[in-house]
Formats: structure tokens, sequence, C-alpha cells
């Protein structure tokens, strides 16, 4: 690669020895400061851009997979909830029928029974249990002669002290009063094992009946919704409501692993929730659910590798692709550095070679400053000459225009002529056709300066005048309220393509500003005048055509086809049986209800006048705030405040769409004042306390004390409260915002730091020092020094 020009020193150097050339070079580079800061610009720019959108994009993905991973999980759990919840009806259903059942509730309720009549008893106990595949058996405990029935047992009656025991016998034993229609786990020993079933009880008058439910019934069907869910709760844990475990075979899950993890949902409680425990490889996420009928708690559990191993894959190449970009892009950025350095090189090279051009240069300074300083000088005197040039003709200008667009008493055409010939303006005076086009800026960025906003309302004029210029004549007036106002015309025979084309443009240049700027524009264009004295008429045209935003938006297109059905509509208020409507939604509370019927009384003064259109807001508004009041709402000193303020709100909103927004505030703030709560209160006194501290902090006597006796209030309380809601204490807030005032005089005012100190309050100069150092580190004398040395 050859090196630029820009580098080449304008004379060959004689050879050096002993490794002078290489430092002589070295320090060439070095002394090319707006060189090596583009090269460094554009390098950090483009890594720190890279490794930003890398790590954004990558953190995103997970969270996003994460939320897709719980929400689906959340599904599957409701989903066997539900069945759960089934399976409890169908098993509590059994249980109810069995016991009503006549012929098996004499087993219960009769003390003597004939064998013939106790044979076909139990047989009909056989048959329910035998026909219902997921009982296990059921037992029947008659009170009234001590005796046990069995189903499915080859020795059906029990009734001797010595006879052997039964699951229902063992225990009763240990509990003697069951829980009727819970499903309660219970161990039963067969031999050498043990095994789980889970029982339902029915018990009357001492006697009970005892279902007893095969437990892999359950967990079979629990598996198959998992396995058609694609395993999406990974391993499974069920506990009942005492927080006891069933017996589930777990795969990959040790002992200790489901204890932890029981513990923690025991610790948590809730109806639902999920959590993480483990790490490392054994990180696993959990959901958990309750069942309502049963009270059960089912668990999810699954590996994070499984959730995101994919992901971990993906970071992984990303992270090499992004060194690899990394590493390309500075050397890009080595090559375009040279390319754009070249052109100031061989500037700097030619001034060099003027005498006394280079004063300042090489001595801490780049290349470029010295250039700007001997450019300021002029470019202030060039800047003085043509803002006070523009500035008196702007005000003529706008000054024939207001005249024009207000006055009802129009200026002859001598004096229009001769104004329009002096000022060079852009108006047809002869056998002409005025239209009046306003254009209102939206909703202007409020993160920008006073300074910012007025040069983006330039530049909407200035762009205005260029767009409709192309269909006809036009001069542009700046009014209040972020409005422009502009007249444009044309030559009678002009009159149709003229009316044709703004309508056109105006698309054409919202477009332009919402693209190049991203704001909106409200445009109202009224009909074209044949004569220059109608100019003032169609001006009132077109604000009243304005007034329409609020029925069709705050960046509507208005004209006088938009509104001409409006301003036909003979209705004035809305119907009889609507208002009836609305007042009982009122009443009802029902927000549903209240947004649904709100749309449709919009949808009916959409079609109205505009003043009819208020008209109806302001008696839709009245007969809202009296029902309110009637139902004793007001009561919250909040609500109390919104609904005296709710009238003048309401007409101070631009659109239907923003007073439907007010109105659901004022209904939802009802309905949380309800649910009004000391952290609420608190809040509000933390508030009131900071907003005092903003208005006094310059009064020496403000603090804890002062503030508490002026609320009649303790000062343990306040500083209680206070600290409550505020991560710092009343004290520290009070010298926060005085030292942060200070700091603002420091920097903006010439007054001595003495001054300053009294001005924000402290009354000790050495206490003032002292809390100046410790938020800064620097005294307010040192802070001002150094801010003064920046400046320079």
């Amino acid at each position: 690669m050859e090196i630029d020009s820009a580098f080449t020193p304008s004379h060959q150097p004689a050879p050096h020895r002993n490794g002078e050339e290489p430092m002589k070079i070295l320090a060439y580079y070095r002394s090319r400061k707006y060189f090596m800061r583009m090269l460094l610009s554009f390098t950090l720019l483009v890594s720190i851009l890279l490794i930003t959108c890398c790590s954004l994009l990558y953190s995103y993905a997970k969270n996003t997979a994460m939320d897709l991973q719980q929400e689906s999980t959340r599904k599957v759990l409701r989903q066997v909830n539900y069945n759960i919840d089934n399976l409890y009806e169908t098993v509590a259903n059994l249980t109810v029928s069995t016991f009503s059942d006549r012929d098996i509730s004499v087993l219960m309720q009769t003390r003597d029974i004939e064998i013939f009549e106790l044979y076909n008893r139990l047989q009909k106990f056989d048959y329910v249990t035998n026909t219902n595949l997921f009982v296990d058996s059921m037992i029947i405990y008659n009170a009234h002669n001590s005796c046990y029935y069995l189903s499915t047992r080859s020795i059906p009656m029990q009734c001797e002290p010595g006879d052997q025991d039964n699951v229902l016998k063992t225990y009763l034993g240990s509990h003697p009063q069951v829980e009727n229609m819970k499903l309660v786990p219970i161990s039963v020993r067969e031999g050498d094992q043990d095994r789980q079933i889970i029982a339902m009880f029915k018990q009357v008058q001492g006697s009970v009946l005892m279902v007893n439910v095969k437990t892999q019934w359950i967990f079979d069907n629990v598996r198959a919704i998992n396995d058609l869910a694609d395993r999406m709760l990974g391993e499974i844990v069920i506990m009942d409501a005492g927080n006891t475990l069933l017996s589930m075979q777990q795969e990959g899950q040790t002992e200790d692993d489901i204890r932890d993890m029981t513990d923690e949902i025991r610790s948590r409680g809730g109806s639902e929730g999920n959590f993480t425990f483990g790490s490392g490889k054994d990180k696993k996420m959990v959901m958990y659910i309750t069942s309502n009928a049963t009270g059960w708690k089912l668990a999810g559990i699954q590996s994070y590798q499984v959730i995101f191993g994919s992901l971990s894959r993906i970071g992984t190449y990303s992270l090499f692709l992004l060194l690899c970009f990394i590493f390309l892009s500075m050397m890009a950025s080595t090559i375009i550095s040279m390319r754009l350095y070249k052109p100031i090189g061989s500037l700097i090279q030619s001034i060099r070679g003027v005498s006394g051009s280079s004063d300042g240069f090489g001595s801490g300074r780049d290349e470029l400053s010295f250039l700007t300083s001997f450019n300021q000088r002029m470019l202030e005197n060039l800047a003085k000459l043509e803002t006070g040039k523009k500035a008196t003709e702007s005000i003529a200008k706008d000054y024939l225009l207001r005249r024009l667009l207000l006055e009802r008493k129009q200026m002859n055409s001598n004096e229009v002529m001769e104004q329009v010939r002096e000022h060079d303006l852009k108006i047809a005076v002869e056998n002409a056709v005025y239209i009046v086009c306003l254009v209102m800026i939206c909703d202007l960025p409020i993160n920008r300066t006073s300074e910012e906003q007025n040069l983006l309302k330039f530049a909407v004029r200035n762009i205005a005048e260029e767009i409709l210029g192309q269909a006809a004549m036009n001069e542009s007036l700046a009014l209040g309220d972020d409005t422009i106002a502009l007249l444009l015309s044309a030559s009678s025979a002009q009159a149709k393509s003229m009316e044709t084309g703004i309508l056109d443009l105006i698309g054409k240049f919202r477009d332009i500003l919402r693209s190049y700027y991203g704001i909106e524009i409200g445009v109202s264009v009224s009909a074209a005048v044949p004569h220059r004295d109608r100019i003032g008429e169609a001006y009132e045209q077109a604000l009243l055509q304005f007034e329409y935003r609020m029925i069709y938006g705050k960046t509507a297109l208005l004209t006088h086809n938009t509104v001409s059905q409006n301003e036909r509509n003979a209705e004035t208020q809305i119907d009889y049986q609507t208002e009836k409507k609305w007042l009982e939604n009122v009443r009802s509370g029902n927000m549903g209800k209240i947004e649904a019927q709100f749309m449709e009384i919009f949808k009916e003064l959409s079609a109205f006048r505009h003043d009819h259109l208020l008209q109806n807001l302001q008696y839709l508004t009245a007969i809202t705030v009296n029902m309110l009041k009637e139902m004793n709402v007001d009561k919250a000193p909040s609500v109390k405040a919104s609904l005296l303020s709710f009238n003048r709100r309401v007409l101070e909103q631009e659109t239907l769409d923003d007073v439907l927004v007010v109105y659901m505030r004022l209904f939802q703030e009802i309905a949380d004042s309800r649910q009004t709560s000391t952290e609420d209160k608190n809040r509000i006194l933390a508030e009131a306390l900071k907003e005092a501290v903003e208005k006094h902090y310059a009064d020496p006597n403000l603090s804890l004390q002062f503030l508490a006796s002026k609320l009649k209030m303790s000062s343990a309380h306040i500083s209680k409260v206070f600290r409550q809601c505020e991560p710092v204490s009343l004290n520290d807030y009070i010298n926060k915002v005085r030292i942060t005032h200070a700091i603002e005089q420091l920097q903006n005012t010439d007054q001595t730091i003495s001054q300053i100190m009294y001005n924000v309050g402290f009354v000790s100069e050495s206490y003032f020092y002292k809390m100046f150092k410790t938020t800064f580190g620097l005294t307010p004398r040192e802070f001002r020094t150094r801010q003064i040395l920046n400046h320079e």
C-alpha cells in the first residue's frame, strides 16, 4: 500500500544514524493528533457497537427463550391441574353414588343383616368395585355392628376382634376422625413390600365408606399429558395438601434434589410460581401449580442445559464471529482514516508554507484547532450581518402576512403590490385565487432544548414552503402553539390544479417529516377563494376545520369536504336511552362495560358538529360527575380532587381518544382508591416532604424538626416514613438538594462561595465544605477552578 502524500514531508531528510530515522517518523505520526483521533474513534465505535449489539441480542434471545419456556410449561401445568381436578370429581362422584346406593348403604346402616341379603349386597359392592378400573378396593365400616365389609377379598366380612387387619381398620386406629371427600395418600403394607394408594372417605354417624384409588392411575394420566406436550414439564413431582411427597418414579433426580425442591415449594407457598435451584450443570428450573379441588401441588423440573443448550452454542459461535469482526474493523478503520485524512494533510502542508499562518500549531493543539480559530472571527462577523438582515426582512414579511390573514378591511391593490415587490413576496396579486393552509406540529420531543425545538419548527416551515411551492406560490407565517400558516396563491386558470396538487404534496410533506425528523403534523386546508379580500374568510375556515381534529385525530388532513357532513348534521344531543345506559354502567363500576359504552357514545358524537360535540361532552361529564358523587366515591382526597378538575381536563384534550383516556383513568383511579394502603399514604407524605425541601431549601431553618413542626407530626414518624420511601434519610436529602443548587450557582454565576453557601441554606462554612467534599471529592473552590480551566 502506498503512503498518502499527506504524510510525506515537503523536503527529503538527510540520512540519520543509530535509529534516528524511525524515531523521526514516529514523532511525525504522533504530531498528527487528528488522524490518531479518527483512527481510534472508528475502531472504538465499531467495536463498541458490535459488542453492544451482540450482548443485547444474546440477552434478548435468552430472556425470550426463558419466557416462552415458562409460558409453555405453565400452560401444560394448568392442563394437568385441570385433569387432576376432573379425576378428583370422578372419584368424588363414585364415592357419593356408592354411598347413596340403597343396596350398599344397608351395609353401613343396618345392625343385623340376613345371610342371603348380605350376600346380594356384597355382590353388588364387588360389582361396583370391579366395574371402575381406577378403583383398587372399597371398604365399609358399619358403626352399628362394628363389622368391616371388603370388596375383592376372599373374606369379605370381618366382625370379630381377632380378625385380620384391613386398611380401613388400621387407618381408623390411628385417625379416629377422617376427612370427608378428601383424597388422602395412604401407605399399605402387603407382605414385605409397601405400596401407596389414595383413599377418599365418606363418614356418616360413625359408619365409613373408604374408596381406594390406584395411585398409578393418576400418575399415568399426568405422564400421558406430559408426553403429549413433548415432555414440556421435564421430570414431575406431586405433593398432597399436607406437603407430603407422593411416590412417583423420577429419572435423574436424587432424593436430596427432590427434598430440597419440595422444601422450597413449601416455603414459597402460593397457588403457582417458579424458581431455580442448583448451580452449574445441575441448575434446574422448577414451576409448580396447586390444584383447586385437591390442594395438591404439581411441579415440573427442567434442566437449564435442555432449555439453553442450543442458545449457548449460538453464543459461542457469535463470540468467535465478534472477535473476527473487531479485527477486520481495526484494519478497515486504518485504511479509511488514512484516506479521509489525505485532503486534510495536504491542506496543512500548504498552510504551513504561508508565513505566520502556523501560529500555535505543534504546541499541543491538533491540526484543525488553528484553522478553526482563524475562521471563527470571520464567521461571527458574517453571521451578525446575515442575522440582522434576515431579522429585518422577516419582521416586515410577517407583518404583511398577518394583515392579509387577520384584517377584515384589506389593503388596496397598489399598497399590496408595493409590499410584494419591496419584500420579494411570493404572492399572486391580480386575477388570482387563494388558499390558506394551517400546519400544526404534534407533540414536539420534550427531551430537546428550546433552541432545538425552534430550529425544528424553522425546518418544518422551510420544508413546507419548498414542497407546496411545487403547486403554487406561497409564503409562510409562524403562529403560536406550534402552528404555521401558509398563504398559497395561483392564477385563476390554475385554481383546479392547485387544489388537487396541494393535497398530494401534503402527503409527501408528511412522509418527509416522519422519515427524517420523526414528527407528525395536522393539516387544515381551506377552500379556494377568488379574491384577496376573502383571504381572512379562508383563514377562519381553516381554523374552524382545525377544531374537528377532536374527531378525526391530531394528525388528520382536514378539508372542506372532510367536515361538510358534520357541519350539515342537525343533531344536537345524544340519545336518551344511550344516556340512561351509560349511567347504569357507571353505577355498576364494570370497567369493560364502561369502556364499550363509551366507544358507542363516541361513535355517535363523531358525526356531530364541533360545537354540539363540545356541549354533549360537557353534559356527559356533568352527569357522570354527579352520578359518581351520588355513589360517594369522592371520599378519597385524590378522587375528590380528580372530580373537581375532571371537566377542565376533558375540555383540554385534543381528540376523542384522549378524552377516553381521561375517563378511563378516572374510573381506574376510583377503583384504585378503594385499595388505598398505608404505603400509598406514606408515599404521599414523602413526596410532600420532597416538594417542601425543593421549595424551601434556601431557608437556613429547614430541617427535620422544622418540617415536623409545620406538619404537626413527630420528627421520628416523618423520618421513618421518608426513609421507607427513599434510599436516603431526610437530612441527607436536604443536604443533597442544597449541594445540587450550589453546583448550579458555581457553574452559572459569579457570586462568591460564601454568598452561594447562604443562598442554598448553609450557615456553617466548614459544614458546607465538608458536605461538598464528601459528595464530589473536591472543595467548592477547587470545583470552580476546575470548571474555569475546562472552559478555557
